[in-house]
């Protein structure tokens, strides 16, 4: 909203991006856990209960929407903004 604050009707659109801890993890097993992380706190906030959601969390602004992966690397994200980024994507960073 104008106000450029969160409202009863607004969404949480999020952008997951991870990175090994320490040299023993590889990259890619960093993504495969924040994956499972980001999907599961993405569910408890935007579960239903008796008195509502917390949020609702919208990852569809990511890199590729829904049919690319729900974590990148920082590295991943870089060279997708570098290379194939459109202009709203950048936009809709803001």
């Amino acid at each position: 909203c104008g106000a450029q604050e969160l409202n009863y009707i607004s969404d949480v659109d999020v952008t997951y991006v991870a990175e090994p801890a320490n040299d023993d993890v590889s990259g890619a097993s960093a993504v495969t856990i924040a994956t499972k992380l980001a999907a599961s706190v993405a569910r408890m906030c935007s579960a239903h209960s008796g008195a509502g959601s917390i949020w609702q969390v919208d990852a569809a602004l990511r890199p590729e929407g829904n049919a690319g992966p729900l974590v990148r690397t920082m590295d991943s994200m870089r060279t997708y903004y570098e290379k194939w980024a459109k202009n709203w994507e950048f936009q809709a960073l803001l």
